[in-house]
């Protein structure tokens, strides 16, 4: 097996996904940037459910959604921010 495959394969991989942000709304491009704090709050709590019960996940799924939280406004904040102060300011957003 070729040892550089591995690096092509993730190459490919980020591509695909700067192309699917590409195509996105920008509710959309948000959510998709902050999936893998999303999918790793699933395995997380998952893990917490086997481990400790439904009350050890529900804390976990509820720590998550706040991190995955804070991931959207933090890339709202770096991208869309600025524009929608101009607007505002402008009078194009109420």
């Amino acid at each position: 097996m070729d040892h550089k495959i591995i690096p092509t394969l993730l190459s490919i991989g980020f591509l695909v996904f700067c192309l699917y942000l590409v195509f996105q709304a920008p509710i959309g491009q948000l959510n998709a940037m902050c999936a893998p704090v999303r999918y790793t709050g699933s395995v997380f709590s998952a893990t917490a459910r086997m481990a400790d019960g439904p009350e050890s996940a529900n804390a976990m799924t509820k720590r998550f959604d706040g991190y995955f939280h804070g991931c959207r406004l933090w890339f709202w904040n770096v991208l869309y921010e600025e524009k929608y102060r101009e607007l505002k300011e402008t009078g194009g957003a109420k």
